[in-house]
């Protein structure tokens, strides 16, 4: 998606987004570590269980243009 945004920096928008999710792995890993030291380790395991379910529906939020359907397959 990101790219599709801004197809002239392909390379710079692939390597912003991997920096973002490298950066946001670190800094939920230190947050899971913080959970199991204070409720344990079962509880850190079943808390990170709701996050796909969670994903799932903020990803019906995000708008998807009608015509960008069509310009994917035309190769756009």
């Amino acid at each position: 998606m990101a790219q599709h945004l801004m197809p002239g920096h392909l390379g710079v928008v692939s390597g912003l987004i991997v920096g973002f999710a490298v950066g946001a792995g670190g800094i939920c890993v230190t947050l899971l570590g913080v959970l199991a030291d204070h409720f344990g380790v079962p509880f850190a395991l079943q808390s990170i269980a709701v996050l796909p379910i969670l994903g799932f529906f903020l990803s019906i939020l995000i708008p998807y243009p009608e015509n960008s359907a069509a310009a994917v397959k035309a190769g756009r």
